[in-house]
């Protein structure tokens, strides 16, 4: 991601760089987004692995701690964090 844009007046910035910064930090928040999605993979991947090599007694433990379960409620916060933090950059006016 390239720098932020830097204002001419500090103190006053004109609706353009207001504009411009708005659209830097969105896309900021979809590189999040992206990074948000590898993370889910990466640990969906390992899941997956830890129930393949599990023994029984590891099996029955990974059903209690539902590591799935948690992982499905991790997206969706991550899901509601970033759409909530896009929406106050945008400020939209309607749904």
């Amino acid at each position: 991601m390239e720098n932020a844009p830097v204002y001419q007046n500090i103190l006053k910035p004109t609706f353009a760089e207001l504009k411009a910064k708005e659209k830097h930090l969105c896309g900021a928040v979809d590189e999040m987004r992206q990074n948000c999605e590898m993370l889910l993979s990466i640990v969906t991947m390992h899941i997956r692995d830890l129930r393949h090599a599990a023994g029984s007694t590891d099996a029955a433990t990974l059903d209690l701690a539902q590591p799935e379960r948690w992982l499905a409620i991790t997206a969706t916060h991550f899901q509601e964090g970033l759409m909530t933090l896009k929406r106050s950059l945008t400020q939209p006016t309607s749904f």
